[in-house]
């Protein structure tokens, strides 16, 4: 018997595969406050770490009951109230592209729709990537490059492009990461929703979520965006992912960078001024809603750029690009292509990261504190990191 083709498929990919297994297990039960409709399907790949593994990095925090005891990844159907099992992957790893792309492949394959959106839930570091995974023999995260070309590969196999990319993370409001998700003609994604700046550690509310798209089912892409920015009420962004208007906001940037190159003797702000680039920005911009007014709906890194050095100009932004000689005070920029090959690759998360992941989640630590707990961690995995 062939069912109705939906209006949307949700696809929920929650990576509990490191310290915020509380949160992704929370979004499952979350989900399951609404569930699919005859209008929408909702599906969810869900990675649990052990507890033992949070309770080292999150020694402040009291973690509630799981009720099911189990790690590794596991495919739910969503219904209101309940989940089912489709299958148990074992212990997969998260941040690897390949995981991704078998999960959309599937999920689109196996309930076909009008539309579809994938929602991304889990850690990210600004300039490097999102979703890491503990799981495995090293620590790791998804690539920007690597994740924007899984969605490329999406489209390219199956003819289908998501429609809303949902970032449930931190700091995705980049005009690097929108670029590297929109600079290639033949796009993979229309719209973006992810927060501004930074988010809550409990991410999206994912009842709500699916109900305002429940809720607005029948109308289009653009107009379901704004729906959900605004039944969310949270800090939350919608951009428009235009080739176009991503290489036009590179260029002026480019060009900005050209003029401070050939004057060095000149005292500006690193960011450039705001008359450059406002309108190029707004205009990628479909909706927002802000609570905080000092943060900004879209940003270009600059601060981290040093720090981050090899990893920033991996990206698509940074190459050929003068604002990158700028940033790290080179003569050249660096230019081409990364080489990557058919088979794409989770990147290994440096220590300094790691380091980072433990500030975030244990704010009133020290510094000594926090190493205590990054070394307690290494011992617990077997990691040998440099």
């Amino acid at each position: 018997m062939l069912r109705d083709i939906r209006q949307w498929t949700l696809l929920i990919y929650a990576s509990g595969n490191n310290e915020l297994e509380p949160e992704m297990w929370q979004a499952r039960l979350d989900a399951e406050q609404t569930g699919s409709s005859g209008a929408v399907d909702v599906v969810m790949q869900l990675g649990r770490e052990n507890r033992d593994l949070v309770r080292i990095l999150r020694p402040m925090h009291l973690l509630p009951d799981a009720q099911e005891h189990w790690t590794g990844v596991r495919r739910y159907y969503i219904w209101k109230g309940r989940s089912d099992l489709l299958a148990d992957l074992g212990s997969i790893n998260m941040a690897d592209p390949e995981s991704l792309y078998e999960f959309i492949r599937w999920g689109l394959q196996s309930y076909p729709a009008r539309h579809c959106l994938l929602a991304l839930g889990g850690h990210a570091l600004q300039l490097v990537g999102m979703i890491t995974d503990y799981s495995q023999d090293a620590p790791y995260i998804m690539g920007l490059p690597e994740l924007a070309r899984t969605l490329g590969r999406i489209r390219e196999d199956t003819g289908k492009t998501i429609d809303i990319l949902v970032l449930d993370t931190c700091h995705m409001n980049a005009v690097e990461a929108i670029y590297e998700l929109g600079h290639e003609v033949e796009q993979a994604v229309q719209n973006v929703i992810t927060f501004i700046e930074e988010g809550p550690i409990a991410g999206l509310p994912y009842g709500r979520l699916i109900h305002l798209v429940q809720q607005h089912a029948d109308k289009d892409t653009t107009s379901v965006s704004k729906e959900i920015i605004d039944g969310l009420q949270a800090d939350l962004v919608a951009f428009e992912v235009n080739c176009s208007k991503l290489r036009g906001i590179k260029k002026a940037v480019h060009d900005y960078a050209c003029d401070l190159l050939r004057d060095p003797g000149r005292e500006e702000a690193v960011v450039p001024d705001p008359r450059h680039l406002d309108d190029k920005l707004a205009s990628l911009i479909i909706h927002h809603h802000c609570l905080s007014p000092h943060k900004h709906l879209i940003t270009l890194a600059a601060k981290m750029v040093p720090l981050l050095e090899p990893f920033y100009c991996r990206l698509a932004f940074a190459r050929n690009n003068a604002w990158t000689r700028w940033l790290l005070n080179k003569k050249e920029s660096a230019d081409g292509s990364p080489v990557m090959g058919n088979k794409l690759e989770p990147t290994n998360l440096p220590k300094t990261a790691l380091c980072l992941y433990i500030k975030i989640m244990n704010p009133s630590l020290d510094q000594k504190q926090a190493d205590m707990i990054l070394q307690e961690l290494l011992f617990y995995k077997n990691w040998r990191l440099d």
